[in-house]
């Protein structure tokens, strides 16, 4: 699927795209996703705004990392998977919670496995909640929704 993609440097991509291409190599190093996403200007500056945003969130990095694995090991994206996993590792997440959500088995911590609960009712409903389904859920293992806030920035599709 790669082959129906150009893979953008600084040289080849449009003039708009090249500082916060160059900005976002220098602190990620050259990778095929922004090299992808910096043939668009808009949609390279746009991932970037929510992924400044989701970055501010109230979330603390082990939820950062469910939210993003969660999703990613549903849709099962190759690409992404691996590079939050070398992210989570970077955050210091524990293998333990890594392994489950790659997994795809229930989480230890409960809030965290609320917060997976969550994020896959999102996913599975398009980013509408079903209040009946995740209130439960947070109420067995007795843990508090993200603020409405968080749930925005989740139902962005960050």
């Amino acid at each position: 699927m790669s082959e129906n993609f150009i893979f953008h440097n600084i040289k080849t991509a449009p003039e708009q795209s090249t500082p916060l291409l160059e900005e976002l190599f220098a602190q990620s190093g050259p990778n095929g996703f922004y090299a992808v996403m910096g043939g668009s200007p808009e949609a390279l500056s746009g991932y970037n705004a929510r992924q400044q945003a989701f970055s501010a969130s109230s979330f603390h990095d082990r939820e950062k990392t469910v939210i993003w694995q969660a999703i990613n090991v549903k849709n099962e994206c190759h690409n992404c998977v691996p590079a939050h996993t070398l992210m989570a590792k970077a955050m210091k997440v524990s293998d333990q919670v890594i392994n489950a959500l790659g997994d795809e088995t229930e989480l230890q911590n409960a809030k965290l496995e609320a917060l997976r609960v969550f994020t896959l009712t999102l996913l599975h409903n398009r980013c509408h909640d079903d209040a009946t389904l995740t209130l439960s859920a947070q109420k067995r293992r007795n843990a508090h929704p993200p603020s409405r806030q968080d749930q925005y920035l989740l139902g962005s599709g960050l």
